[in-house]
């Protein structure tokens, strides 16, 4: 049997002088030293799990650029979960630098991925940024793409993916679970 990888990451993003503020971790460091030990991993594909930049700008992708670059020279498929900093401050344009990278197919912001017999299901949690009739495309999407993985000897598990949890511990956000309902 062959040993199939996927490398799961989530929030690369650097912290916003206005997230330090009010108190948020600020580490540089460790995010250098993330983006330098992902570079040398080996396996099928890399998830982000979205906010892989603090918010679109180029100075911003300069940062994760030489990592995505380094991932795709290695074989490593790309492929991101949208998170809010990404498609911060022009939700269009955010889109678009994500599929210019190849994290999300063009002209949509959910996808499937698979990983041996895995399948990664990865939509888009930013309801209000996409709008309700995407929305409901991507809810009738996911409805198909189950009943097919269902009915696929190949696909043995569905690992489904979100930049926004259904439930949280955090005392800045709140849950998003009457937003996740519909998937």
């Amino acid at each position: 049997m062959t040993t199939r990888r996927a490398i799961v990451v989530g929030d690369t993003q650097a912290t916003l002088l206005v997230e330090r503020l009010v108190g948020r971790e600020h580490c540089p460091h460790v995010r250098r030293r993330l983006f330098r030990e992902l570079a040398h991993e080996d396996g099928e594909l890399a998830l982000f799990l979205g906010d892989v930049v603090a918010y679109d700008a180029p100075h911003h992708w300069q940062r994760i650029d030489p990592l995505l670059d380094r991932l795709r020279a290695r074989g490593v498929a790309l492929a991101a979960a949208v998170g809010n900093h990404d498609v911060f401050p022009v939700p269009r344009r955010g889109m678009a630098s994500l599929a210019r990278r190849g994290l999300v197919p063009p002209h949509r912001t959910y996808q499937e991925r698979d990983v041996g017999n895995v399948r990664f299901v990865v939509l888009d949690s930013n309801r209000r940024v996409l709008g309700e009739r995407a929305w409901a495309h991507q809810v009738a999407w996911l409805g198909e793409r189950v009943t097919a993985a269902e009915a696929s000897a190949d696909v043995r598990a569905l690992v489904f993916v979100t930049h926004h949890p259904p439930w949280t511990n955090s005392l800045r956000a709140t849950d998003s679970e009457s937003t996740l309902l519909p998937f």
